[in-house]
């Protein structure tokens, strides 16, 4: 799966991890008094004893740009593990700077692994279905139409996951999604139609995350949330 449209519950958890090892330098150079600009062999002194923690920071981030859900626990545990050595680094000469420091770590990092948390639940990212999955079609109730504005073509879809913000959409044939189309989603659900502007988030050889307007009128995709959730109609893997 890949990303058609960055946001910012994406992009600052991936920032923060990047910043994450920035700050573990900068914060074992006050607990050791040496600066990295006093030479190059003193900043390498200074990274070396830190190569773990900066590999296991370039596996979360690996994680994060693939879409892992198993980088949920990994950040979490990554973050946990570095607010450790920042601990135990304090212990050294008690330093009241390093100790907020370290807490102030704990506070963002906290902050960022929800929003992560957050972004890894959207229906956008989870289909809901195996690529090993047998006759897809007979495992969805909800069938409908996507029609490419910019294009005019429509294609028969699939509903295979909704949320109240983003859902996601299974294809017959082989569709590549850009992020720059703008499309009309239509489902029909007990011959009631539902009918929303939609804008392409994430995609694949044959199936698409979307986002739409929640607040738009009745019958909108947002109505068929309300049922789809009252019905219990998608349920996680």
């Amino acid at each position: 799966m890949r990303i058609l449209k960055f946001n910012s519950h994406f992009l600052n958890p991936i920032m923060f991890t990047l910043i994450s090892a920035v700050f573990l330098v900068s914060f074992s150079s006050v607990a050791n008094g040496v600066s990295l600009f006093n030479g190059y062999e003193r900043a390498a002194l200074l990274i070396k004893p830190l190569s773990f923690y900066i590999l296991i920071l370039v596996i979360l981030l690996t994680l994060q740009f693939r879409l892992v859900r198993l980088s949920k626990k990994f950040a979490l545990m990554t973050y946990l593990i570095l607010f450790g050595f920042m601990i135990i680094s304090t212990f050294k000469d008690a330093n009241k700077l390093l100790v907020l420091l370290s807490f102030a770590y704990l506070f963002f990092s906290f902050y960022f692994y929800t929003q992560w948390e957050s972004f890894l639940s959207l229906a956008a990212l989870n289909p809901l279905y195996q690529d090993c999955d047998i006759e897809k079609t007979t495992l969805f109730k909800i069938k409908g139409v996507l029609k490419n504005r910019n294009t005019g073509e429509a294609k028969d879809v699939y509903l295979t996951n909704l949320d109240k913000r983003s859902g996601f959409l299974f294809f017959n044939d082989n569709i590549i999604v850009k992020n720059s189309d703008t499309c009309e989603l239509e489902l029909i659900y007990e011959g009631v139609r539902f009918a929303s502007n939609c804008v392409p988030v994430t995609g694949q050889l044959n199936g698409m995350g979307f986002t739409y307007n929640p607040d738009e009128m009745s019958r909108s995709i947002g109505s068929l949330y309300k049922i789809c959730l009252d019905r219990q109609i998608f349920k996680e893997l």
